[in-house]
């Protein structure tokens, strides 16, 4: 059987896939491929554009364990089911007058997912998504299931909370959310140049902040979201065109156009950057922060210290125009605050965090390769669930912890099952 992830740029073909209902399943899963020698991964929603699910042997699929368990509405806390997608987890918490402080732009990974890679969205008052898991169960590599939270010694909650599988199957999580709350998005053009200059600026000002430059041109998108009282809807008609017509179907025939006629995209992107319309509208959080991705993209992502954010982007943005790389997705930028997980992109230090997509992987190595020499030189560290090609030598010197984050990965997967080829080149002992 063939598995595939969601942009077609990872593929492999496990000799079983397993759907456990419930974590005894998992824990009999676990003890079957210890028994066996036989290696394991976790699959999510497949969004991830690295290859961290590969697996030859045995791929665990987690969809049949997904839903909300219960609430703790005192403490503003629910527990998941680890295989809960997130728009699914967001709509059962607005039912009960709760919401996330944070998502990203895309809401289709699963909870495991999403926390195990670092995923984030955007804002200096926000690191990983990870950070509002207050407690977590997962079966490691002996068929031992732990609980660990924010009272288990040795800050194991932040070792454990960014681990992309390499400690066990996470089968549930207990999330700290807040009041349900509205978001006002503000979107609309301007020199990009004016907005590197007022990149602190946008920050400093703006609950959540980012924006995307259109390649081959003088224009960036910004977007900023803000809490609001007063709700204001999107114009259906609006967002049908915006979404349906612009996105899925122009940006869609531009791509195809690109595709087969790569000296188009220049003109392409500046096309894009032209035509793309302002808004302004409020709305619950959880249907704000995400946007709908129809055009399929492969993509690498880099956090590098925010004090030197502006500078690799400019260097990225004349990367593109100076090697003449036929590039018109936009080129994104985003903050985030300073993380506690171990080994989270963020952790540590305020980070922005420059996104490069292609076009179902069309031009991909002549950008991914000429980009992200750049990405380390400026002390840039990948996002686990995205194309990075790290070695075990850089990664020690970019996560101070690793090293302790390599011992307890240990103990807990002491037979290595949960190691892929990828893995196995981080973990050397």
């Amino acid at each position: 059987m063939k598995v595939s992830n969601w942009s077609g740029n990872v593929r492999f073909s496990p000799e079983s896939i397993v759907m456990p209902t419930n974590v005894e399943e998992v824990v009999e899963v676990v003890k079957m491929a210890r028994k066996r020698g036989t290696k394991i991964r976790v699959a999510g929603s497949r969004h991830s554009f690295s290859r961290l699910i590969e697996s030859q042997e045995i791929l665990v699929d987690l969809s049949l364990m997904s839903g909300l368990i219960g609430i703790e509405p005192d403490k503003k806390q629910a527990d998941f089911l680890a295989g809960t997608p997130i728009h699914v987890a967001t709509e059962k918490l607005f039912e009960q007058g709760l919401g996330l402080g944070n998502q990203g732009d895309i809401d289709r990974q699963t909870l495991a997912g999403a926390f195990s890679t670092g995923t984030h969205g955007t804002g200096l008052g926000f690191a990983s998504l990870a950070g509002f898991v207050s407690e977590m169960e997962f079966v490691d590599g002996n068929g031992t299931v732990h609980v660990v939270n924010e009272d288990t010694p040795g800050d194991r909650l932040n070792a454990c909370r960014v681990n992309f599988g390499t400690f066990g199957i996470t089968t549930r999580f207990k999330i700290q959310c807040q009041d349900a709350y509205l978001l006002r998005q503000r979107s609309e053009n301007m020199p990009v140049n004016d907005v590197l200059a007022r990149v602190d600026e946008f920050a400093a000002n703006n609950r959540h902040f980012e924006f995307f430059w259109f390649p081959f041109s003088s224009l960036a998108q910004v977007k900023t979201c803000n809490p609001e009282k007063i709700e204001n809807r999107r114009n259906p008609m609006l967002r049908f065109c915006s979404e349906k017509i612009l996105e899925r179907v122009a940006f869609g025939a531009f791509c195809k156009t690109a595709t087969m006629v790569p000296a188009l995209a220049p003109a392409i992107s500046r096309l894009c950057g032209a035509i793309n319309p302002p808004s302004d509208f409020a709305e619950p959080s959880h249907r704000v922060f995400p946007s709908e991705r129809n055009v399929v993209f492969t993509e690498m992502e880099y956090a590098v210290p925010i004090e030197r954010g502006v500078e690799c982007f400019k260097e990225i943005m004349n990367l593109i125009e100076r090697e003449r790389i036929p590039v018109f997705f936009p080129v994104e930028f985003r903050v985030a605050g300073v993380d506690r997980a171990w080994v989270s992109p963020m952790h540590g230090r305020k980070s922005a965090i420059i996104s490069i997509h292609v076009y179902r992987h069309f031009a991909m190595k002549q950008l991914f390769a000429a980009a992200e020499p750049v990405f380390k030189k400026f002390g840039g560290r990948p996002h686990w669930g995205k194309v990075h090609h790290m070695t075990r030598q850089e990664i020690e010197t970019i996560y101070p912890r690793w090293n302790h984050f390599e011992e307890l990965r240990q103990q807990y997967d002491p037979g290595r099952i949960f190691l892929n080829p990828m893995l196995e080149s981080y973990f050397t002992r």
